[in-house]
């Protein structure tokens, strides 16, 4: 899911058995899978184009409204008015992420393997990672800096088996920037931070700063410590229950963080988790990441019971069934980490999880996989369906 510079939403997945009443541009024989042009409310389908049978993630270009694309085809960069494809490489397999620069450079994993290209889809450079899991990629031109998350696995210290988040920062040739977290066993051994973390999300804000959402399992975490100086403690802001990891056990909970691109030098941080009504901290996990131009941060993914003021939500006048399992949420927080601007789940009785988000010029959306309807509807496209959902609501205006 993203927002185009004409403020239309551009979402990808899985599309079967419609196409909404286009007629679609097809890219590289595509079936199922399909990137979507709706208006600003997300209430018309105004372009369709079908490439792969399935679009694993996108983002728009934010000067010109191309769009690079990542599916089982390959990676492939849509024109502005997704008539065409620009360029397309689909001969290193299914491609799991990706992400566009202003000058143009693509960012794209295909399975552990980080493959970056120019503005014509000409390789710069490609480099594999060992680790255990890959899980995303950004791209910033100012810095000119490629940025990727995930974890490795790294057992056998006191803390018997150990996974460790890390972010790594690579220059346009494919040269080590820096590191963050990326830390060893024996030094997180040493100090007892033995909770296994994991890199899920990296995005480039559009205030110009990185932002990084991972995972832990339970509150001893490396997270505590700045990712770049395992002696000095991170710049977490702690506030309330859910912000402060204190009564959990290995329940996996929420991490997020303000980067400078160029240097990996932590601004703030901040720890989220969800809590039962005895007060034990419970499962909050990332999967969705931005932030607008403000540096307000948008994080959404799964939660188990429950999420703050989880009996009293409602949307669109509407409260909101008791927590069922599974809630997609969103949490949207100040620029300064010391207030929650929203923390909303759109689950109406159903189960689910958030997979994509996108802030800007005052507008927000997200896409979400639907694993049990219903969710919330209001003047909706299309009522219920089987496995997808998208919604878009007012953010705030760019300006603090």
């Amino acid at each position: 899911m993203d927002l185009a510079p004409d403020c239309t939403v551009v979402v990808g997945g899985r599309f079967e058995g419609t196409d909404f009443g286009q007629a679609p541009a097809v890219v590289a024989g595509g079936t199922g899978g399909a990137v979507l042009r709706l208006d600003p409310r997300g209430q018309k389908v105004l372009k369709v184009v079908r490439l792969g049978t399935v679009v694993s993630d996108l983002e728009v270009r934010r000067d010109t409204g191309a769009v690079a694309v990542a599916s089982d085809a390959g990676v492939a960069v849509l024109e502005p008015g997704l008539g065409a494809a620009a360029w397309a490489v689909g001969d290193q397999g299914p491609a799991s992420r990706v992400a566009v620069a202003g000058d143009g450079t693509v960012a794209a994993l295909f399975g552990k393997t980080l493959r970056v290209y120019d503005a014509s889809g000409a390789l710069l450079f490609s480099k594999a990672f060992g680790d255990a899991a890959v899980n995303d990629v950004a791209v910033d031109a100012v810095s000119r800096r490629v940025f990727v998350t995930g974890f490795k696995q790294d057992d056998g210290y006191t803390c018997g088996q150990l996974q460790i988040a890390w972010v790594r920062a690579f220059d346009y040739r494919g040269a080590p920037a820096w590191k963050a977290y990326d830390w060893d066993k024996t030094q997180a051994g040493d100090a007892g931070l033995c909770a296994d973390t994991r890199g899920m999300r990296v995005a480039m804000g559009r205030d110009g700063y990185l932002y990084f959402a991972g995972e832990s399992a339970g509150g001893n975490f490396i997270y505590s410590r700045d990712p770049q100086d395992f002696a000095e403690p991170a710049a977490n802001v702690k506030r309330g229950p859910y912000h402060d990891a204190y009564n959990t056990a290995s329940n996996h909970i929420t991490y997020y963080t303000r980067l400078e691109p160029a240097t990996g030098a932590q601004l703030l941080g901040q720890v989220l988790l969800a809590r039962l009504g005895s007060g034990k901290g419970n499962t909050i996990r990332p999967l969705a990441l931005a932030a607008d131009e403000a540096g307000r941060v948008y994080v959404g993914g799964i939660a188990a019971c429950c999420i703050a003021a989880r009996d009293a939500l409602s949307l669109n006048g509407r409260t909101l069934p008791p927590y069922a399992g599974d809630d997609a949420w969103v949490l949207v927080t100040s620029p300064d980490f010391r207030a929650d601007l929203l923390w909303m789940v759109w689950n109406a009785g159903g189960k689910g999880e958030v997979r994509g988000l996108a802030a800007a010029g005052g507008a927000a959306a997200l896409a979400a996989v639907v694993r049990l309807n219903p969710f919330h509807t209001h003047r909706a496209l299309q009522e219920a369906g089987p496995g997808g959902y998208a919604s878009v609501w007012p953010g705030w205006p760019p300006a603090p």
